[in-house]
């Protein structure tokens, strides 16, 4: 049997399929299916941003996941495979969210976390007796060792960082989120409780991958620090494996400062922090009312003096939002030379009580999945019109990335090891090209 599993692009403003002549690093998901399947199947890996898809090749059964921006695309090469007589499933957090939707455009889906059912899903596809639906009962058991397979990606599609003989990689170790903010998919999809992989799990992971040349990894688990004392003991195992890492953490960092000396010494290099908005009554409206402003300054200076440099997240078009008080957080950024920003406009994303409750005020103008990209405005803002708050968002975006902001924010900045800190420039600039051109960076 043949399995080809394909990582979806997405549309650009043209309804051209985005594609690039290098990613940033495979996907985790994909790695983790081919993982879990069978070892008498032949397996392969598509990355459609930086590969083309064959329609017309020789495969049993074609596996599709993707993000909300993704899934148009997805839909049509579902559909170009099925034209064809091939099988399809998809699965993912929109299939999971939209399953009637999604049921259209494949033959099965499968819905929330794969882990426990993919087997089953291949062995119906060997005696061609797929089901419209598979579906879990509980959550998977993540104390189950399970090392993604990224023998089956195309390694040279992705940057090669520094020192490493292979990209970027992506590792997990936990799952759920015991917040619930408005604008958020992770407990819908992962859960209310807080999972998590057991540490000498996660250093084998890590350690396969390191015999192999691999240097820097991404931790992609929502909230790195979600539970401080596992946190704690994650940082102090990896640490003997001198590798290079970044991730991301809520600002509930502040109640356990030690973690961020703990995170330095274990090899992070950048995190990602959730910020927001620097409005206390936005973020009380949001759900995320246990991020407190007056903190944000202490978190930035501890994460430099530790010498980890910080990706601030920053939404526009929150209720509370005018053009003064978004100007003010652009020179917050600056003047607390935060060294990397990514800023998004609020998006109403399936499955997420912001969008519910959108729906219900009739504010949801535009439901084309593939603008649901964060730098699209897609409802009606209380303080802009729509198209004004699209020309503020591209305006304070080029600001922030100008080359006179980029000097203030990093250069002035404490110096960091020359190889992070060259890192962080390049970073910036990159970062400054794909916004000169007119996007950036969600979902590809």
């Amino acid at each position: 049997m043949k399995l080809l599993l394909i990582q979806p692009s997405h549309f650009d403003q043209y309804r051209q399929v985005r594609k690039y002549k290098i990613s940033l690093m495979p996907s985790n998901a994909l790695a983790t299916i081919a993982a879990l399947t069978p070892k008498d199947v032949n397996v392969s890996i598509v990355d459609d941003y930086v590969q083309e898809i064959d329609f017309d090749q020789e495969v049993d059964l074609v596996g599709i996941t993707g993000m909300t921006s993704q899934i148009p695309r997805a839909y049509q090469i579902a559909g170009e495979f099925r034209k064809r007589g091939k099988k399809v499933v998809m699965g993912g957090i929109h299939v999971t969210t939209l399953p009637d939707e999604a049921r259209q455009y494949a033959d099965s889906i499968v819905i929330g976390e794969a882990e426990d059912i993919w087997e089953n899903v291949i062995d119906d596809a060997k005696g061609d007796q797929l089901k419209p639906i598979y579906q879990s009962d509980k959550k998977p058991d993540l104390k189950r060792l399970i090392i993604p397979e990224y023998k089956y990606v195309k390694l040279d599609s992705y940057r090669i960082t520094h020192g490493s003989t292979m990209p970027r990689l992506p590792i997990q170790t936990t799952r759920g989120c015991p917040f619930n903010c408005d604008f958020c998919t992770v407990t819908r999809f992962w859960g209310k409780g807080f999972r998590t992989k057991p540490v000498e799990h996660v250093y084998k992971e890590i350690a396969c991958y390191r015999s192999q040349g691999a240097l820097n990894f991404f931790f992609s688990d929502d909230n790195i620090i979600g539970n401080p004392v596992y946190a704690r003991q994650l940082f102090k195992t990896i640490k003997p494996l001198k590798i290079n890492w970044s991730g991301q953490c809520s600002t509930t960092i502040l109640k356990d400062k030690g973690l961020i000396d703990l995170m330095a010494e274990s090899g992070c290099q950048r995190m990602f922090v959730g910020f927001e908005s620097i409005s206390q009554r936005n973020l009380k409206g949001i759900g995320k009312g246990f991020n407190k402003v007056e903190q944000y300054q202490d978190i930035i200076k501890l994460f430099k003096k530790a010498g980890i440099w910080i990706q601030a997240s920053i939404i526009f078009g929150f209720d509370e939002d005018t053009p003064e008080s978004l100007q003010e957080t652009v020179d917050f950024l600056e003047d607390n030379r935060v060294s990397v920003v990514h800023i998004f406009i609020l998006t109403p994303v399936v499955g997420t009580a912001l969008r519910n409750r959108f729906e219900e005020e009739g504010r949801i103008f535009d439901n084309d999945w593939s603008h649901y990209n964060g730098t699209r405005v897609l409802f009606s803002p209380k303080n802009f019109s729509p198209t004004e708050l699209e020309e503020f968002y591209w305006s304070k975006f080029k600001d922030i990335y100008s080359l006179k902001s980029i000097l203030k924010r990093v250069i002035i900045s404490k110096p960091l090891p020359l190889s992070q800190y060259v890192a962080c420039i390049k970073q910036n600039l990159y970062y400054r090209q794909r916004v000169m051109n007119g996007y950036h960076t969600f979902g590809g």
